[in-house]
């Protein structure tokens, strides 16, 4: 068993508890305000302490938050009860922002295999690990569902989809370091935004631009013809950041050793 903290979270997390107590300080001032049309006026200590109760549990600052309950008399001689002067106790309001940002990570390994260092950064790449699982399973690569039923071939399409996975992790980690390397970005990926610029483009996206190209052989009098009609800019960058270029011819050229 490994523990750890991360500032970065503890800090993402205090926001959100202060987010929480202003909105439950704005939510506790409006059982202070005048009865009016549509202000549910508590006749009762009873019942408006079940409403304070929910609203610093929603919060999730029991302990932090007091709020004393006072009966009013009004000028007319009926009485309600209200919020009074609600204040937050600075020792628990530290307390809590101390247990933040804490994390247990349950491994079989041990010190000796790996540091506790590595062990925390591998954990923390859970996502790019789970961004590959979700991959498996979309319209690209669609391992499930699985119709075989003989083991042995249901792994054998199980490595052949993995490998496909590598393929395209490998092709997307070469073109985003290439452009971070050059200092360029891509566009024309994104079919909602054409004109949308990126530094991290998908591979997915990438080949979607590819889809569409058309190799045309003819062959005229025993002379071969080929004809690949010209990249634009999007498909021009990838095969640059790639490596060799593909041929970019927009006219009809005859067949060489090339």
């Amino acid at each position: 068993m490994l523990v750890a903290r991360s500032a970065q979270m503890q800090a993402g997390l205090r926001r959100k508890r202060e987010e929480a107590l202003a909105r439950l300080s704005a939510q506790l001032d409006a059982l202070r305000l005048p009865p009016a049309r549509g202000r549910t006026r508590y006749r009762t200590r009873a019942a408006l302490e079940a409403v304070v109760t929910a609203l610093i549990s929603q919060a999730h600052l029991e302990g932090v938050v007091e709020v004393p309950l006072e009966e009013e008399v009004r000028p007319t001689g009926t009485r309600r009860w209200i919020v009074g002067a609600y204040s937050v106790r600075l020792s628990a309001w530290e307390a809590l922002i101390a247990r933040l940002g804490w994390q247990v990570y349950v491994t079989s390994t041990t010190q000796a295999q790996y540091p506790a260092p590595v062990l925390v950064q591998a954990y923390r790449h859970q996502v790019l690990q789970e961004r590959g699982f979700a991959r498996l399973k979309t319209r690209n690569l669609q391992i499930r569902p699985v119709y075989l039923h003989d083991e042995q071939r249901i792994g054998g399409v199980t490595w052949l989809l993995t490998l496909a996975l590598r393929v395209l992790t490998v092709v997307e980690y070469r073109l985003r370091t290439a452009l971070r390397q050059r200092g360029a970005t891509l566009v024309g990926v994104n079919p909602a935004a054409p004109t949308q610029a990126t530094q991290r483009p998908t591979t997915e996206r990438v080949l979607h631009a590819f889809h569409n190209i058309t190799r045309t052989h003819i062959i005229h009098h025993g002379q071969a013809y080929t004809h690949v009609p010209p990249h634009y800019t999007c498909r021009q960058t990838c095969t640059r950041a790639w490596g060799p270029p593909l041929p970019n011819r927009s006219s009809i050229c005859a067949n060489d050793s090339n």
